[in-house]
């Protein structure tokens, strides 16, 4: 099976090596914001093939190879969404995943039931994420420093 994340079409899936790929935008547009589709991770763990990505609903996760997706419990600011700048899931253990937004980074290892917010060691915004693969309890930032331009961000 090959897994691709597409900025117009989502996940899509070839179940020949690539030949052919069909889309399972479907299956995450059931959740409201769940076609748009930024950021995400494969993992097979134990034989099964989880997917996870982060839409404008949070963080999706499908452990049935995107047939049907769950809408992970996020740490919000209020009942908004704050948007995810990076995101991680470790290779060697899929119940450790770590998310960041421009000003927090928040981790989880049970699968993203429960969060906790960890200290960064600097104010610059986390823009890439990635576990240790030789220390599934380190995590590697890389990180932008965010510039008011007008009404928006730039980042570097």
């Amino acid at each position: 099976e090959v897994y691709v994340l597409t900025a117009k079409n989502g996940v899509m899936r070839s179940l020949d090596g690539g030949q052919e790929f069909s889309e399972l935008k479907a299956s995450t547009a059931k959740i409201t914001g769940g076609a748009e589709i930024s950021l995400g991770a494969l993992q097979i763990y134990r034989s099964t093939v989880i997917l996870t990505v982060v839409t404008r609903a949070g963080i999706l996760s499908s452990d049935d190879r995107g047939e049907s997706w769950k809408v992970l419990p996020l740490l919000t600011s209020g009942r908004q969404i704050t948007p995810i700048t990076a995101f991680a899931v470790s290779p060697t253990r899929a119940d450790r995943m770590v998310y960041a937004t421009a000003t927090t980074i928040v981790r989880s290892i049970d699968g993203g039931s429960q969060w906790t917010v960890v200290n960064a060691p600097t104010k610059l915004s986390p823009s890439v994420l990635v576990f240790d693969p030789k220390n599934p309890d380190k995590i590697i930032l890389g990180m932008a420093e965010l510039k008011s331009k007008g009404s928006g961000f730039t980042g570097f």
